[in-house]
């Protein structure tokens, strides 16, 4: 059989091929800072690192006892002592890809979720002039934990980018629920 003949040089024998449309594992449409227009980011290794770690410290809190995980709240939440967002709020606030954001949310809804009886000790009010009154230092750093997950749960919630996402908002407010039934406001 003789060979298929080539086009000459300049010309195409087939039109080229449709580029595949984006997948939403290869892709996710963001909110690029507040406008209305849609782009497409391709997730970045460092982003599919992030989103699978956070789905095994999901499974870690679903399985392990309540006590064990507690001792992983200062490691993993926001502390005003050592100036630190905490890594999952670092991800809820400051990540593009609401899948990464929504994550952390649930892992930290999920964390504070019956943690009631280990979150009593918490204390961060202050005497007139201006010391602290909680007994240990455990309690005092529970309740500095708590003072700015507080705040930064308020600015999950006011912001208004959240609102495009909606499955992310409502995760917001629910963490939010989760918060406000579990931690001690009144100290």
């Amino acid at each position: 059989a003789p060979a298929p003949a080539l086009a000459p040089a300049g010309t195409h024998s087939q039109a080229p091929a449709p580029l595949r449309p984006a997948m939403s594992s290869d892709s996710e449409i963001s909110d690029a800072e507040g406008s209305r227009r849609r782009v497409h980011y391709p997730w970045q290794p460092e982003e599919e690192l992030e989103l699978a770690a956070l789905h095994l410290l999901d499974m870690m809190v679903a399985v392990l006892n309540r006590k064990d995980v507690f001792s992983y709240w200062p490691s993993l939440f926001p502390n005003a002592a050592i100036s630190s967002r905490g890594p999952l709020f670092s991800i809820a606030l400051g990540s593009l890809r609401w899948k990464l954001r929504f994550q952390a949310l649930l892992v930290a809804c999920k964390m504070l979720d019956g943690s009631r009886p280990y979150l009593l000790l918490a204390d961060d009010s202050q005497a007139p002039d201006g010391s602290h009154w909680a007994f240990t230092p455990v309690s005092h750093t529970l309740g500095s934990i708590l003072r700015e997950v507080y705040k930064y749960l308020i600015q999950l919630v006011d912001v208004r980018k959240n609102a495009e996402h909606v499955d992310f908002y409502v995760q917001a407010i629910k963490c939010l629920g989760k918060f406000v039934l579990n931690a001690p406001i009144h100290r």
